[in-house]
């Protein structure tokens, strides 16, 4: 505890001075996520796992994850991560994560690889971690892709353990609007990405009748503010368009625009879309489910 209690502070006690952050100047902190990859294999190349660390390991450890971000230090950081420990992960998600070779959130279908399979699977599905936002790649081994930029190698503890930090260059924002929109009814995530479709051009929407916009040069979609379970978002669009939000489809969660509630469908297989109609609006989405379900769990108990 006495070692690794630094790790417990927040952002606003560290100031922010992490190489994850000092290496993301200027970004937006929320717009982009960032995807955790294969750190503990880069940092028992320096420190081999053993029965028990001395206290100097553990430091460096500590150090190591710190600056990494490593799941959910990356809250203190703060930038949103593609595959932190989150207990309300759809299924069809921990299916994507293992496709592209987490080390995380997929850990359990993905530990069995060797290292090269788990590097090729990434390497192969940056789109797919680009579709969920995924823009900032930091890993303990280094990467080489085309899409994949450098922006720091940083030395970590007393050890010099690498932390490598790659820009994706396939990466969409958390919500944008949608550049042209075609109707996918129950098609999943998976099949979507087997049948290799663009997410960057298309939204794929789960439905069979939606109509379908193309969007202009000049619309706009910026999120005002944003907390827990809670986001909105003020739109202008020229003749109608497709709010895409990259959060998970999760029962529970209510849009509304201008403060009337509308439906939400599901965008590319995870996501969440919202019609917006022509000229200015505020669309305002909240997450009830939780509390919902509390609720029945509470009625249930007293029910037993």
């Amino acid at each position: 505890f006495i070692v690794q209690w630094p790790n417990t502070l927040s952002a606003e006690v560290t100031g922010l001075h992490t190489p994850l952050v000092q290496t993301l100047p200027g970004v937006p902190g929320r717009e982009y996520r960032t995807f955790p990859f294969m750190l503990a294999e880069g940092f028992q190349k320096y420190v081999p796992p053993q029965y028990t660390l001395s206290t100097e390991e553990t430091q460096a450890l500590s150090e190591f994850q710190h600056a990494a971000g490593w799941p959910n230090m990356n809250l203190y950081a703060p930038v949103p991560s593609v595959d932190g420990y989150d207990p309300f992960v759809p299924v069809r998600l921990i299916e994507v994560l293992e496709l592209i070779g987490s080390t995380h959130g997929g850990e359990d279908a993905t530990r069995a690889l060797t290292s090269s399979e788990r590097i090729k699977r990434l390497l192969s599905n940056l789109s797919v971690l680009g579709l969920m936002s995924g823009k900032y790649i930091i890993s303990g081994v280094p990467l080489t892709n085309p899409d994949l930029s450098l922006l720091r190698e940083v030395p970590v503890s007393r050890y010099k353990v690498p932390l490598y930090i790659y820009e994706n260059a396939q990466a969409l924002p958390r919500v944008y609007m949608a550049k042209q929109s075609r109707n996918k009814e129950g098609e999943p995530l998976l099949m979507l990405i087997k049948n290799g479709v663009n997410f960057s051009e298309i939204t794929y929407l789960d439905c069979s009748s939606c109509p379908s916009y193309t969007r202009s040069a000049r619309d706009s979609a910026v999120v005002m503010r944003e907390g827990n379970g809670f986001m909105e978002i003020q739109t202008q669009v020229e003749g109608g368009g497709w709010l895409v939000v990259g959060e998970s489809d999760l029962p529970g969660w209510k849009a509304e625009v201008d403060g009337q509630e509308v439906p939400i469908i599901k965008a590319n297989g995870f996501g969440m879309a919202i019609e917006v109609p022509a000229e200015k609006h505020s669309i305002m989405l909240t997450y009830t489910g939780m509390r919902n379900e509390l609720r029945w769990l509470k009625f249930l108990w007293l029910v037993e």
